[in-house]
């Protein structure tokens, strides 16, 4: 648990039991015992990291990749903001794919929101959903115009059940997980963009598993 939980950048309990079982181990207690184990590490709870975010089952199926792309954004610690100049990481992830990218903004304001949103689409293409959450940063003319020039259907969670942007809530975790961790592991030598990049890399790399 210590090999898979502490050296791999303190990964929540679902990779940590992936991690152990691809390695050929496996116990009958084990789910427990790793939950306990991340639950009482100390890095873990001084960083408030480890465990995914609890989502109720709400389950929107997408057919294939540029289907469906979700946006939303996260704001940075005090004093990373401080630090690197930005204030906020939109996220903007396909998904179907599961394919990700996260952009350090310094305010999170419908020209920045756009700015993510074409960058995305000049990576992967043009969805034809644009889903996110009722904020005045994504609900304006602007996105709203967009939208409608290149047919994508924009949509907005409902206000009550705002899990149903789940898969990107749990990509926030994901990278601000690591964006503090590595701070405080390098705080002399940190780089906002190469630490997210990173963290990218990781979620990639786990595909389905995590969300």
């Amino acid at each position: 648990m210590k090999m898979y939980h502490d050296k791999r950048g303190h990964i929540n309990s679902e990779r940590v039991i992936l991690e152990i079982k691809i390695h050929k181990y496996y116990w009958k207690s084990i789910r427990n015992d790793v939950k306990n184990y991340i639950k009482n590490c100390a890095e873990c709870m001084r960083n408030k990291i480890g465990e995914p975010i609890k989502l109720k089952p709400i389950k929107i199926i997408s057919k294939g990749p540029c289907e469906r792309f979700v946006i939303d954004g996260w704001k940075l610690p005090k004093h990373l903001v401080e630090i690197t100049g930005y204030e906020w990481v939109i996220d903007v992830i396909d998904h179907f794919t599961k394919y990700l990218w996260s952009y350090p903004v310094k305010n999170n304001n419908a020209q920045n929101a756009l700015y993510c949103i074409k960058n995305f689409c000049m990576m992967v293409g043009y969805p034809k959903i644009l889903q996110s959450d009722n904020g005045l940063e994504y609900k304006n003319n602007i996105i709203k115009n967009f939208c409608e020039n290149n047919n994508i259907k924009q949509i907005f969670s409902s206000l009550r059940h705002p899990e149903t942007n789940g898969v990107i809530e749990v990509s926030h975790q994901e990278i601000r997980k690591n964006v503090i961790l590595e701070f405080s592991r390098y705080p002399d030598n940190f780089d906002l963009n190469n630490t997210i990049l990173d963290a990218i890399n990781i979620l990639s790399s786990h595909g389905d598993s995590l969300f």
